[in-house]
């Protein structure tokens, strides 16, 4: 990883709730500039990637693991609020 890419910014947003092959899921997407990776959670893998290296995808996919937990509380959260508003 060169220097300068551990002082840019790295953004993680997340969607709500949704069913896929009968789990309950959120969409995880991580971004930094130009790069973009995007993953499924409980499943803890990222399925597309766009400028991020091989060992850093394995961090991403370590991050979605230690945090799945937090990370599908929040999105559930945002599934209520979305439901209420509707």
């Amino acid at each position: 990883m060169r220097k300068d890419q551990f002082t840019e910014e790295m953004k993680l947003t997340y969607s709500g709730v949704f069913h896929l092959n009968g789990k309950v899921c959120s969409s995880v997407c991580f971004e930094r500039g130009k790069n973009i990776a995007e993953g499924i959670i409980p499943d803890v893998k990222i399925t597309k990637n766009s400028g991020f290296s091989s060992d850093e995808i394995i961090q991403l996919e370590k991050y979605l693991k230690d945090n799945t937990e937090q990370l599908m509380s929040e999105a559930q959260k945002i599934s209520t609020l979305e439901h209420i508003l509707s």
